[in-house]
């Protein structure tokens, strides 16, 4: 099974970015958001949907990544460089936490929901579910803990409910981030932490 880190998740694609951890318990969200900013890209990331092209990650861009305790999912929320949302992405997973470095990570489950700004609802990867299923890299439990992740995901997204609930503390995270980031007094909490910066 694939453990994926918040900092990590495009590779060597990534020249430079900054990662802030925050620890958040409001408008109904207990758990860790990270904030992933790609400062440097070798090249821009895009991926096709039908007939549309989408670019979600280039420089300036930022990822953030939302860990709810207790739940088997996180969802990653990407913005340009002028700070409008591109896409949320929820990845099912096993499980999730935080490293000895203060970096979250999650194991995948493969199966994935997209929700783009038009209000467009996709469920991804289905087939790679499947293959884990049959190779034994995901158990039958695990499978349908997948599964039931995301109906009752979509259900929430069918009602409005999210991704709109976590939007409301993205004013608050960049607040946090601006002050971690540079050092200044303000609204970062007592358990975030400036993580990673790499140059």
């Amino acid at each position: 099974m694939r453990r994926r880190w918040a900092n990590r998740r495009l590779g060597s694609r990534v020249n430079a970015h900054e990662l802030a951890v925050h620890a958040v318990e409001k408008a109904g969200f207990r758990g860790y958001v990270s904030s992933w900013t790609l400062t440097d890209v070798q090249e821009p990331l895009t991926f096709t949907y039908g007939d549309r092209q989408v670019c979600v990650a280039d420089k300036g861009y930022t990822w953030l990544q939302y860990f709810p305790a207790g739940e088997a999912y996180t969802l990653t929320a990407m913005y340009d460089a002028a700070g409008q949302v591109i896409q949320w992405y929820f990845d099912m997973c096993r499980e999730h936490g935080i490293g000895d470095d203060g970096v979250p990570w999650f194991y995948d489950l493969y199966l994935d929901i997209l929700v783009l700004p038009t209000g467009e609802v996709m469920v991804l990867d289905e087939e790679e579910l499947e293959a884990a299923l049959v190779d034994g890299i995901v158990s039958a439990a695990e499978y349908e803990l997948a599964w039931r992740t995301a109906r009752k995901l979509l259900e929430e997204i069918e009602r409005g409910h999210l991704p709109a609930q976590l939007e409301q503390i993205r004013e608050e995270i960049a607040a946090r981030d601006h002050a971690m980031m540079h050092g200044e007094s303000g609204p970062a909490g007592k358990n975030d932490k400036a993580v990673a910066r790499k140059t």
